[in-house]
């Protein structure tokens, strides 16, 4: 049995493999591959036209692509112009990364090239594959953002997918064909509260170091900033961005109102005055004392949370109690103010008010946290009931089942000696 370059017997399958490989001078890359197989009865002629035959197709088809490459500019470069374009978005740091993702998987191809089917490869890829970056906590202790291979959120995907939809809005215009039209968002599921008890919360706080920050002939503070900014998040829900837009001019310290401005991420509302708790007030005065307004970052932040969370979680275990916080960052603050809002107030709407939500049914990921008060009342008058039902069976006792039985075959004996013939 001859061997020919490019076909070759596999005695395992019983097959005639032809294969071969079609690369472009000049251009970079390891070219096409193909290859078929073919039965035992073909004949070389057969196999020989057939290799032929694919290596003039795929030479002309990659000919063809490198053209429109030539011609016309690569997705990377179509897609910094973008950036370029929308840099005064309130987002745009956010949409930034969107896009990179998508140049990290199309890379320098044509952008005419780019179809539906690409697209929706890409987006499965993402949500059954990954890979996404989470924070772990590493040996040292210390926690850091690491890749792993699991797949991203179906919003996350969602967030890339309306990126480059935008993207060729912008660059195309409303009317254009646009790719990205054909290929569906991703199931989202119903958003659910991440909030924690406050007995908890309270416990964590406590355990965050006072140790307050350094000033150079100063003595140092009691009260650390990290600290002030976590009990502001925790007792008056605000989220990191508009926490970092609040100012001391903004809050009324006598009338216990703060003016919270409209924070740029999302819809949102407009600012607005919001009432203060006695805690709210109480953590704001700390905010002041050690000038921790305007701008900041969240890696100190979440030092000092993940410090006090370790700390809980080893007074737990010498106490017997398994408790795992690994999962719980800061945001579940603004999450629990929520769930607590809603519980004291039963108001729906305030709750929204004071969160600041331009939409209701993000409020309703709260109300999945909290127990109706109809329902709680529900669960209330059955346990009577249940009490009720237990306590008479008590009372009676077995003598009184053997009473009620020769009473009801006395009423039968009764009815039929009684009973008209």
């Amino acid at each position: 049995m001859t061997r020919e370059k490019g076909i070759r017997w596999l005695p395992d399958r019983q097959r005639w493999l032809v294969y071969g490989r079609v690369k472009i001078k000049g251009q970079p890359g390891p070219g096409r591959y193909f290859s078929r197989s073919f039965l035992p009865t073909s004949t070389a002629k057969e196999r020989r036209e057939w290799r032929e035959d694919q290596r003039v197709k795929i030479r002309i088809g990659l000919e063809d692509e490198a053209k429109a490459r030539a011609i016309a500019p690569g997705f990377r470069a179509d897609a910094l112009e973008y950036l370029q374009t929308v840099r005064a978005l309130p987002t745009w740091s956010e949409r930034k990364q969107h896009i990179e993702e998508w140049i990290e998987a199309f890379g320098d191809r044509a952008r005419s090239s780019i179809t539906s089917a690409d697209i929706r490869r890409q987006r499965d890829e993402w949500l059954t594959i990954g890979p996404r970056r989470e924070r772990k906590r590493q040996s040292n202790g210390k926690m850091a953002w690491v890749q792993v291979n699991k797949p991203l959120a179906p919003s996350s995907v969602n967030h890339r997918l309306r990126a480059l939809q935008n993207l060729w809005t912008v660059l195309d215009g409303r009317h254009a064909k646009n790719p990205v039209r054909e290929v569906p968002e991703a199931d989202e599921p119903e958003g659910e509260p991440r909030g924690i008890p406050v007995a908890l919360i309270v416990q964590i706080l406590a355990a965050v170091s006072n140790r307050g920050f350094a000033t150079k002939g100063a003595k140092r503070h009691g009260w650390s900033k990290a600290k002030a900014r976590l009990e502001v998040m925790a007792w008056l829900g605000l989220p990191p961005a508009q926490l970092a837009l609040l100012r001391p001019e903004d809050v009324d310290w006598d009338g216990g109102t703060a003016y919270v401005r409209r924070r740029k991420k999302g819809k949102g509302v407009a600012g607005a005055k919001r009432p203060l708790t006695a805690k709210g007030l109480e953590a704001l005065k700390a905010l002041d004392t050690v000038g921790a307004w305007g701008a900041f970052t969240m890696t100190p932040v979440r030092r000092a949370w993940d410090r006090a969370c370790r700390k809980v979680e080893e007074d737990a275990a010498a106490a017997g109690v398994t408790l795992s916080l690994e999962a719980v960052t800061p945001y579940a603050l603004r999450h629990s103010f929520g769930t607590s809002t809603l519980a004291a107030t039963k108001s729906l709407p305030a709750t929204q008010a004071l969160l600041g939500h331009a939409d209701a049914r993000t409020t309703l990921r709260y109300a999945r946290a909290a127990v109706p008060a109809w329902l709680q009342a529900a669960a209330e008058q059955l346990d009577a009931h249940l009490a009720k039902q237990a306590k008479k069976g008590k009372a009676t006792g077995r003598g009184g089942a053997k009473k009620r039985v020769r009473k009801l075959r006395g009423k039968s004996r009764k009815s039929k000696s009684g009973r008209k013939r």
